[in-house]
């Protein structure tokens, strides 16, 4: 499927489930500036809202041959196009961004060098967000880190909260 193709079928998803938050898929400045901040070679990794995957195939690119990946995807037409993936180190979950250390424990994951977050935080209440910053924090490794993509500031203060610092940058 071509760039185009891929687009509307994103637009179109995204238009019949309320609960996506995003009207497109990841530019590639956005993947590319994600892929600036990761090292070369990641372990584990936990995907957050991977929608179509064209995060969690760039992310696939870095990962270890031995090393494991849980995407997370509650849209039932993205889980369709994330299991098309076809690669042994990523296991696809249909099920919400808030259950991730659950999520990630069950598919063999105790700590991961990266989570990636691209959901609508904004349909989630405040307690919501900080449990999940929470989380994300816990399932980090030392050294591992959290990146959120997003158009709205609403983390800053549950990043402040429990990482007590966060850089925010824009693409």
């Amino acid at each position: 499927m071509n760039v185009l193709h891929r687009r509307v079928h994103f637009l179109k998803t995204a238009a019949s489930d309320i609960k996506v938050g995003a009207v497109t898929m990841s530019s590639r400045y956005v993947v590319g500036r994600v892929l600036k901040l990761v090292p070369a070679s990641l372990d584990a990794v936990v995907e957050c809202g991977p929608g179509d995957g064209v995060l969690t195939r760039a992310l696939l690119k870095r990962l270890s041959p031995r090393g494991k990946m849980v995407a997370i995807e509650a849209n039932g037409e993205f889980i369709k196009i994330l299991r098309a993936v076809h690669d042994p180190r990523c296991k696809v979950v249909h099920g919400k961004a808030e259950d991730i250390l659950l999520h990630a424990k069950k598919q063999g994951i105790r700590r991961a060098n990266l989570v990636v977050a691209s959901i609508p935080f904004s349909f989630l209440k405040p307690t919501e967000r900080l449990e999940f910053v929470r989380d994300s924090y816990k399932l980090l490794a030392p050294h591992g880190q959290l990146i959120i993509f997003q158009f709205r500031p609403l983390l800053r203060v549950p990043l402040k909260k429990v990482f007590g610092a966060a850089s925010v940058s824009w693409e």
